[in-house]
This record gives C-alpha cells, sequence and structure tokens, in this order.
C-alpha cells in the first residue's frame, strides 16, 4: 500500500510531543499527504501545524496502516527531532502535549499508535538524552 498519510514521532529535549484530537484523543501528528507532496513533506508540515514544532529528520520509522468507517489508511511515520517551535505556545497545553518517555504508552489513545511506539521506544529515548531546548508552557 502507499501511504495517503504521513506523520511525526517528536523528541522534544527528554520528553515526546503528542497531539490531542477535538475528541480528546492522544496521538501522533500526521495529516493527508498534498498533491506533489512526499510523505517527509508532509509528515513534517503536518508537525508544523498541529503543534507549532519546525522539526527536522532522523529516520523513517514505518508505514502503519488504520481503519476509518470500512477504509484502511496506511500512514508514513517518521522519528524527527525539534529543531525550532515557534508556534508551540499556541498548542501546548491545549491541542498538543510533551510527556516523559516512559509515560508516552499510557497516554497513546489507539492500539496501532502504541504498537508503534513499542517499536521506537528505546531508539526515540536515547535521542531524548540530547540538548534541544526545553518546551515552554
Amino acid at each position: 500500500m502507499v501511504a495517503v498519510q504521513a506523520g511525526g514521532i517528536i523528541v522534544w529535549r527528554d520528553r515526546i510531543v503528542l497531539r490531542r484530537t477535538a475528541k480528546g484523543e492522544w496521538v501522533f501528528p500526521k495529516g493527508w499527504i498534498d498533491p506533489g507532496e512526499t510523505p517527509l513533506q508532509a509528515a513534517i508540515r503536518e508537525v508544523r501545524e498541529e503543534t507549532g514544532i519546525r522539526a527536522e529528520l532522523v529516520r523513517f520509522v514505518a508505514e502503519v496502516p488504520y481503519e476509518v468507517d470500512g477504509e484502511v489508511r496506511p500512514v508514513a511515520y517518521y522519528l524527527l527531532r525539534t529543531a525550532d517551535a515557534p508556534e508551540w505556545s499556541e498548542h501546548g497545553g491545549l491541542d498538543a502535549g510533551c510527556f516523559p518517555v516512559a509515560e508516552v504508552g499510557r497516554m497513546l489513545t489507539f492500539q496501532n499508535n502504541r504498537d508503534l511506539w513499542a517499536r521506537i521506544t528505546a531508539e526515540a529515548a536515547g535521542l531524548a538524552q540530547g540538548t534541544q531546548s526545553d518546551p515552554t508552557f
């Protein structure tokens, strides 16, 4: 299957950034791939739109499908690190949050996100030991 959406697992210092949907579900930020856009471009754009964070690529992680109303939608996920957070104040604590690595699995609403997190936890935890800027709420 070819990914129709793309998203990111975002490391910000010792935390992971998640998005809260309008229904209160905690997920990795993601969205539709626009015409002419690569999955990576879409992931970086969606992360910026949904969290206010400008992210940079660490690596491609996996393509993970989910089902909505009987339709399977493959999502390309990338491991990203925070480069800057110019609009974080518009999202932090509202429709996005930063969580310690150890809490992410419990926070994620959907099993497919929890399974993806289980595959990438050790690598994300290693990145989380870096020297990125502290989030401000």
